[in-house]
């Protein structure tokens, strides 16, 4: 099924492309953002999660 937005049918080729790049890298755009302003208004950045693989995981 192709999205029903014609910008957004132009990028996805289908709606099940569009799910991880919302999920992963739209997201990560945000907390950039909230991150940057945290810094820029004297406030810790961002504290990320360890990037280490929990068990149970894989």
């Amino acid at each position: 099924m192709q999205p029903d937005d014609e910008r957004w049918a132009k990028q996805y080729p289908a709606v099940e492309f569009m799910l991880p790049d919302l999920l992963l890298h739209h997201e990560s755009l945000h907390i950039g953002q909230i991150s940057i302003w945290r810094r820029a208004a004297g406030l810790p950045a961002v504290k990320l999660p360890a990037r280490a693989i929990r068990p149970g995981l894989v």
